[in-house]
């Protein structure tokens, strides 16, 4: 019989929430590799570094994957020497291609689901943590905009990016009208 010391520990179903959707890694792999061939560790290094070390998945969840990927004829994997050490090089087959495509289309409805959670997890935030959750938010949706669009608007075309920025900053001024009109509602409440 195990004793767990610590109380929390015994009801195993409280867990840390996970911060990438389950099954969100297999499609970043077949991403990644459509780039050009890459080493396993190159998979994992990449990762942990485009996500500032915020997710940094394991060689046991990674080397899995990736011996699925292979099974499942959606990679191929090339030895390669480097020394004594051997260093296994994955590129995508046709068929992985095939796959990765029909998933691509699939991500704006995964998308606008993930999204939707988000209502959730508002629920759950204390009244009290509102200021700092609703700057935090600004700041950050603000944030992702920005490095989307500076980390992707190198293969739009110049006509497109421009009438991209310009809707954003309509966007920009709905959102101020709004801050603008709550901050006028609260003013009034206050002097009530």
């Amino acid at each position: 019989m195990q004793v767990h010391s610590n109380p929390e520990r015994r009801t195993s179903f409280f867990f840390r929430p996970q911060g990438v959707p389950r099954g969100f890694l297999i499609y970043y792999l077949l991403h990644r590799i459509s780039k050009g061939p890459v080493y396993g560790y190159e998979l994992l290094q990449g990762i942990e570094k485009c996500t500032d070390g915020a997710w940094a998945p394991g060689p046991g969840s990674i080397y899995p994957l990736l011996r699925r990927l292979k099974q499942g004829g959606l990679v191929r994997a090339r030895a390669e020497r480097r020394g004594r050490i051997r260093h296994w090089v994955y590129s995508l087959t046709p068929r992985g291609e095939a796959k990765l495509k029909a998933a691509m289309e699939e991500f704006p409805l995964m998308a606008r689901k993930a999204n939707s959670v988000r209502r959730l997890w508002m629920e759950m935030i204390p009244a009290s943590e509102l200021p700092n959750a609703f700057l935090m938010s600004a700041r950050t949706q603000f944030a992702l905009a920005k490095e989307l669009f500076d980390f992707k608007s190198g293969e739009l075309d110049a006509a497109v990016a421009l009438r991209t920025l310009k809707q954003y900053a309509i966007e920009l001024e709905a959102q101020m009208d709004w801050v603008t009109k709550k901050t006028l509602e609260e003013g009034r409440l206050k002097e009530v």
